[in-house]
């Protein structure tokens, strides 16, 4: 009997997949009883595990560079997938004819041309200090005063807030938390008192290798375009022009972040360590260029394809079927 179905539109997103393949019989096998790896073979014409678990190792191999969206990983399992779809005859429904659905994403982050010195004295990028991106490009760090703030998230060890206002603040790093895991340089910030400062640079550097260095500038996962014109979190019913002056100037020109060395943290309060150093030190003057870039990224899509339904009257409807 012929059935009568809708048209199924098939979503298919290759940002981060996780895949457990079935039992395989090649003889080293991991905890979870798979092998570590499948020999390639063409399709049988049933629907077979077999069939399934050489395409999920090859979709999760390492060539593959963990698809993630907004890098060249992303490319690689979405041709991947636009390929099988061709091979069963499976009509794209992407943009201008393809399998793709490109998304809005946007890579940001600070180039190589950035510049810090410190009294004149230049430091050198990812050696001595890096920048870390955020949605938009920092208010400009032109002839600004040092000040050691204090520690991170601790406001009984730190500078007042008028004393941070329109300042270059430098902070160690909070106490690890209970367990004595170190806090990891990626988490969100801590509270404080320095939110009227023009840049916070915490000393933290020194545990990271240049790969995580490099990582704190250019994150992992692309963040997606937005137009940065939408209205933000409601504030107060009343707020003076002055007070709401100020919030627009922030939003469009926010603080800078930065990572330190302690070798460079020292330098900017002419070589003495801050690790024994009082809040409310003061240091150098600090000049600084923060190239900042916000480019569109080419390796953002999801496949989209159709299975044409049966039945003329619904025919024109879809039911969408996604997978991750």
């Amino acid at each position: 009997m012929k059935s009568s179905t809708p048209g199924v539109l098939v979503i298919l997103s290759a940002v981060v997949v996780s895949t457990a393949p079935a039992q395989g019989n090649a003889p080293a096998l991991n905890a979870y009883g798979n092998p570590q790896r499948v020999k390639p073979a063409p399709t049988t014409a049933a629907i077979t595990v077999r069939d399934l678990q050489i395409r999920l190792y090859q979709f999760a191999d390492d060539s593959m560079q963990g698809r993630q969206v907004g890098r060249v990983g992303n490319m690689k399992g979405t041709d991947f997938i636009a390929a099988e779809l061709k091979r069963m005859g499976i009509a794209p429904a992407g943009n201008n004819g393809s399998y793709f659905q490109v998304l809005p994403y946007h890579l940001r982050h600070f180039t190589d041309q950035s510049r810090l010195t410190i009294n004149g004295s230049p430091l050198s990028w990812q050696k001595d200090w890096v920048a870390v991106p955020g949605a938009r490009a920092p208010r400009p760090i032109s002839g600004v005063e040092v000040i050691f703030g204090g520690i991170a998230g601790d406001t009984t060890r730190q500078v007042t807030a008028a004393q941070a206002a329109g300042k270059f603040v430098v902070q160690l790093p909070g106490a690890p938390p209970a367990g004595g895991a170190a806090r990891s340089p990626f988490a969100p910030p801590l509270p404080t008192r320095f939110g009227g400062a023009v840049a916070v640079a915490t000393v933290d550097l020194d545990a990271l290798t240049p790969a995580q260095r490099a990582a704190i500038n250019i994150p992992t996962v692309a963040t997606q375009s937005t137009t940065g014109r939408g209205r933000g979190p409601q504030g107060p019913a009343t707020v003076d022009s002055l007070t709401l002056l100020k919030q627009l100037v922030d939003q469009l020109a926010p603080q800078a972040t930065l990572r330190l060395t302690k070798a460079a943290a020292a330098q900017l309060f002419g070589g003495q360590p801050v690790e024994s150093m009082a809040a409310g030190t003061a240091g150098g003057t600090v000049n600084a260029s923060l190239d900042f870039v916000e480019l569109p990224s080419q390796f953002a899509r999801n496949v989209v394809a159709i299975i044409p339904g049966s039945d003329p009257v619904l025919r024109h409807q879809y039911v969408a079927i996604g997978a991750h």
